[in-house]
């Protein structure tokens, strides 16, 4: 290919209702490509991720080709010369393979530098796409003008990196709050751009003019080639919602409910944690609070670990949508680990401090404890901090412990054979069995917050609350009723002959270093608690 430099421009800039006409197509274009990068943006699982990634790229690929060689048309003295296939082709596969490099980072980066960086590529992409296409409108070498060219590169990279970085701000604004997409203001903007692009783009390769009109060979390669470009854009939005509400309904059916409320309807956040976990699943970026779990007249050093996930760039991001995030990339099991560890560090520091008859609770997933090799790592990991297996107890859900039937049950005995017990957590919240609740291994119960939620004012809540307490009594199995907060509730729960409370009333969940000095004053303040 030669390539020729020029000095001027060779094309006035076209108006009339062709210009109208191309505008309105660069709006849709810009609306239907926004959906793709949205819907491969609300991704989190890496096999969805990439399937989405991989579609849209052809879409994308594929609309702007369809939007480049439909700009030839609006110039009435070039669209008679015809388009030869080669160039075209070629051109439609530069596009599309631009757009695969760069539209996951796009979609899905959160890192300012590194979308501004895929942009910049996209619009190299884009403009290498179009010099291409030039070559079949013109049957000589590719001429080309400088200046125009530095223009046109300065306003693509502008056009492609202003959209990606508003994509990026509106994604991270949705951690806290509902996403907003863009809007058609904006994308009709963004479609009246794309004109005096494309003429900047005309001028950096000027090509020569036909004195003809457009010709009915070119009208009907017009309608073909826009055919293709809706049609394929149409298929592949399509296809993307449908896939994400399959993604939901698999969802809803393998995660427990309480996961269930954490995910309807914010897809959007879970994929930008997941975005962020290569940067959080590490040990100095899990915290862990802890809260007290108090026992009437016998104060107990024992509390309840919760994870605590700050980000730089999200925030602070809710507990239960992290461990979420986590499960759906597969990697459930590493962060309960890392989490179990960081609480044992904490147990251990106490214990080098002074305070070393305190006890603890840290929440697991089911995938963690049929782990094949995690009994044996649980107490190993107690053994390198000199800890006893009586100080730690884990937590599972009522769900998780009857979906997963004979299997927990194993393991569950293989963890008390150890000394470590396991306690059903989040009792009485719709799957409760009590034919199986006789037979599991288990070594406590805790009430769900729902039995304290009206307490007071609910004599069937109090009478339920009694009968649980018989039943763990019979059964020889400490209960704990979770979500108390006010000293009437208190005073209910203790008569209901509960083992134990957790709740406000005694204090929020704090940092480990405050642990010490908040126990050195519980027996006072249970003291005065039960006057």
């Amino acid at each position: 290919m030669n390539i020729v430099l020029l000095n001027e421009s060779a094309r006035a800039f076209p108006l009339g209702l062709p210009s109208l006409f191309y505008c309105a197509l660069g709006a849709l274009v810009v609306h239907l490509c926004q959906q793709l990068v949205e819907e491969t943006s609300n991704a989190f699982d890496p096999a969805s991720r990439l399937v989405r990634a991989s579609r849209a790229a052809f879409s994308i690929g594929g609309l702007v080709w369809v939007l480049d060689v439909t700009g030839f048309f609006i110039y009435a003295d070039l669209a008679a010369d015809g388009l030869r296939l080669a160039p075209a082709l070629l051109a439609l596969l530069i596009n599309t393979f631009v757009a695969r490099i760069t539209i996951p980072t796009l979609s899905t980066g959160t890192r300012a530098s590194r979308v501004g960086l895929a942009a910049v590529g996209l619009a190299i992409g884009m403009m290498a796409g179009h010099a291409t296409l030039s070559t079949g409108f013109s049957h000589g070498g590719l001429v080309v003008d400088p200046a125009a060219m530095l223009i046109s590169t300065v306003f693509t990279i502008f056009l492609a990196a202003g959209l990606a970085l508003k994509h990026r701000k509106a994604r991270l604004q949705a951690a806290g709050s509902q996403f907003t997409p863009f809007t058609w203001r904006l994308k009709a903007a963004a479609g009246c751009l794309i004109l005096p692009l494309h003429w900047c783009l005309t001028s950096t390769f000027p090509l020569p003019r036909i004195p003809e009109a457009a010709s009915t060979g070119s009208v009907r390669l017009l309608v073909t080639v826009l055919a293709f470009g809706l049609a394929i854009a149409a298929d592949q939005v399509q296809t993307l919602h449908s896939e994400r509400r399959r993604q939901r309904a698999f969802r809803s059916a393998a995660t427990p409910a309480t996961f269930i409320t954490a995910a309807t309807g914010k897809d959007y956040q879970l994929a930008l944690i997941a975005d962020r976990l290569p940067e959080l699943l590490h040990p100095d970026q899990l915290h862990i609070h802890f809260q007290p779990i108090v026992t009437p007249n016998q104060p107990k050093a024992h509390f309840e670990a919760l994870l605590r996930v700050t980000d730089p760039v999200l925030g602070r991001i809710n507990p239960e949508k992290f461990i979420l995030a986590c499960t759906l990339q597969a990697q459930g099991a590493h962060v309960d680990m890392l989490i179990i560890g960081n609480a044992l560090d904490h147990l251990a520091n106490w214990g080098q401090q002074g305070f070393d008859d305190a006890t603890i609770n840290i929440n697991v997933s089911p995938d963690t404890l049929l782990e094949p090799h995690f009994v044996e790592w649980m107490y190993q990991e107690l053994q390198r901090r000199d800890l006893p297996p009586g100080s730690v107890r884990l937590e599972i859900t009522e769900h998780a412990l009857i979906a997963n039937g004979s299997d927990m049950v194993r393991t569950i005995r293989r963890l008390k054979a150890k000394g470590v017990g396991v306690v059903m957590d989040d009792f009485g919240t719709g799957y409760s069995s009590l034919g199986l609740l006789a037979d599991l291994p288990i070594s406590g119960l805790k009430c769900d917050r729902l039995f304290i939620k009206g307490l007071a004012q609910d004599t069937r809540r109090q009478v339920l609350l009694r009968k649980i307490a018989e039943l763990a009594v019979d059964l020889d199995i400490p209960v704990t009723a979770e979500g108390v907060e006010t000293q009437e509730e208190l005073d209910i729960v203790i008569q209901s002959g509960i083992d134990s409370i957790q709740g406000f009333y005694f204090a929020k969940p704090m940092p480990a270093p405050d642990v010490p000095d908040w126990f050195a004053g519980l027996e006072a303040r249970w003291a005065g608690a039960i006057v």
